[in-house]
């Protein structure tokens, strides 16, 4: 059986891909949050931009988010070069960090949303 303790190797645990061990984690957790977090985390880092966004678009149905995820949300739609969206996902990553409590993380995504 597939565990969250089995994700610690980053490129192969146990003959499974992380992608496919977070995958099949998911489909007996299907309303787990974190799952969707790692898995939105794993296609960003595999340059998998539109299952990221669709991943993190999922998780934000379920859940609100303290700020961090709306970052590789952007990131992930300016790669798609979908600017206006990239930008709107930097602006509710502000205003999610600072309900919150996270200026520091606020500020980071002021500073994203200067190139706009």
């Amino acid at each position: 059986m597939v565990s969250l303790q089995n994700l610690g190797d980053k490129e192969e645990c146990m003959g499974h891909s992380r992608l496919d061990m977070i995958k099949e984690l998911l489909r007996q957790e299907p309303h787990d949050p974190t799952l969707y977090v790692m898995l939105a985390y794993e296609y960003f880092e595999g340059q998998r931009y539109p299952e990221t966004i669709d991943t993190i678009q999922a998780y934000l149905q379920m859940t609100s988010d303290e700020g961090a995820i709306y970052k590789i949300l952007g990131q992930s739609l300016e790669q798609l070069e979908k600017a206006e969206e990239a930008r709107r996902a930097y602006e509710q990553g502000v205003a999610s960090a600072m309900r919150h409590g996270h200026k520091s993380l606020a500020a980071e995504f002021q500073d994203l949303l200067k190139k706009f």
